[in-house]
């Protein structure tokens, strides 16, 4: 007879949370991230915007914040 496991054997597994991390570049090309706080405002702020990008079309690199 089969018997049903105990719940401290019973694992739950969650989807994984689609985490954005920014970055910043410095002057020698090195990429640097902003911190959990940072990154959270900037995506705050992006969604707000609905992702509208300011400056040259396709070479935009900036949003105002």
């Amino acid at each position: 007879m089969a018997m049903a496991p105990s719940p401290s054997l019973v694992q739950v597994y969650t989807s994984p949370v689609a985490v954005a991390v920014w970055e910043w570049q410095d002057g020698l090309g090195t990429w640097h991230p902003y911190s959990a706080a940072v990154c959270s405002f900037i995506e705050q702020q992006f969604v707000q915007q609905k992702g509208q990008r300011f400056g040259l079309g396709s070479l935009a690199h900036s949003i105002p914040l």
